[in-house]
């Protein structure tokens, strides 16, 4: 009875006793069996709350327009600013002229590592390649040598070209070391130093424009950890997050919700 007049969009269990539940407009609940009082309010553009990770006190709450805060205590809460996003080195599966795409937007050009050659010398930018560090992605104008293959690697703020943090994080796992985020532009990013810095781990380089995918629901396991989304694409990663391999999917529709079944197998729910 006297529930508040807010639309819940997700719950974490914070104790044996006690849920905290997130609202469509960005406030935070705490809910004890009896009644749910209001926390505190996470977002300062009304946006909801779309997912909530605790382990022994310690909580992770995430959102749309790059929500990301935590707390110590599921009362004080604590805004985590994400940028200077590590992209460890990533490799050129192939080296013929055309766009090649990262994944990712707003490179700090300051620490961008590109490595090719062409006719065995390094290649010459403007001459050989060009790069667009704003929009994430290099220009081949020839053929680079296939051998070595090229590399890149660089440091980058999350979200669209010249919108730095304009990102919808919809899903967060706690295990109580590390936080993996994951949500719009198909990104995954952890932290292990209480959200300090942070690490894309599913870098990939690609030809032409990508079709990330829209991550919406996770669950963890250990190590054995899975991420479900828009259209129906899952991956799964059995190393605590470092690498992630795309999974077989069950069709084209949305998956809102995940996890694992005793025998380890997922099971899923979403659209149509």
């Amino acid at each position: 009875e006297d529930t508040v007049d807010d639309d819940f969009t997700t719950l974490g269990i914070f104790s044996e006793s006690e849920v905290l539940v997130g609202g469509s407009t960005g406030k935070l609940y705490m809910y004890d069996g009896d009644s749910i009082t209001e926390v505190t309010k996470l977002s300062e553009y009304d946006e909801p709350v779309l997912d909530i990770s605790c382990v022994d006190g310690t909580c992770w709450a995430v959102g749309a327009r790059g929500m990301v805060t935590k707390s110590s205590d599921g009362k004080e809460w604590e805004e985590v600013e994400i940028s200077g996003v590590t992209q460890p080195m990533m490799t050129f599966t192939s080296t013929e002229v055309a766009d090649w795409y990262f994944g990712v937007s707003n490179i700090d050009l300051d620490t961008l590592k590109f490595i090719g050659n062409v006719g065995g010398e390094p290649a010459v930018e403007d001459e050989h390649f060009i790069m667009y560090p704003d929009e994430g992605f290099v220009q081949f104008a020839v053929d680079f040598d296939p051998s070595p293959a090229p590399t890149v690697e660089f440091i980058f703020n999350p979200g669209p070209p010249f919108r730095n943090g304009d990102v919808s994080w919809n899903t967060v796992l706690y295990d109580g070391k590390k936080v993996t985020i994951a949500g719009e532009f198909g990104m995954i990013l952890q932290s292990t130093d209480g959200g300090e810095s942070w690490i894309r781990r599913n870098g990939s380089v690609v030809k032409g424009e990508p079709t990330p995918a829209y991550w919406i629901s996770s669950k963890q396991e250990g190590d054995r950890m899975t991420l479900a989304g828009a259209a129906g694409v899952s991956a799964l990663s059995t190393d605590g997050g470092a690498t992630w391999k795309r999974q077989p999917r069950p069709g084209n529709e949305g998956i809102f919700g995940i996890d694992f079944l005793p025998n380890g197998n997922p099971i899923i729910a979403g659209a149509v």
